[in-house]
């Protein structure tokens, strides 16, 4: 299975906002870790999730070509993609990868 494309890149600034507006309303979708190996998800744990998420600068946003956000977050061995969905009361991570480079 294949990673979803960018099909609308956005400035970081839109992601600050929107972090701003949600930042106390952040969930983790109960399968958010399923699709990675045991070795990612002994180091990226739901608080990592969210520590990266709420406090390291974004490097890219985007919209997927599935409508969900992704935001990229620059880690040791790479970019951590976190894929979220915008809801009217909160944010929602629903999966994450990592990729060795920025799309």
């Amino acid at each position: 299975m294949g990673i979803t494309q960018l099909k609308e890149k956005r400035g970081i600034e839109e992601f600050n906002e929107l972090f701003h507006q949600y930042q106390n309303k952040i969930r983790i979708h109960p399968h958010a870790r399923d699709r990675v190996g045991q070795g990612q998800r002994n180091v990226f744990k739901e608080e990592e999730l969210i520590r990266t998420f709420t406090r390291e600068p974004a490097r890219r946003y985007g919209i997927q070509d599935n409508g969900a956000h992704a935001a990229f977050f620059r880690k040791e061995t790479g970019y951590a993609r976190i894929v979220f969905g915008v809801y009217p009361e909160y944010i929602e991570i629903i999966t994450f990868y990592i990729e060795e480079n920025l799309p």
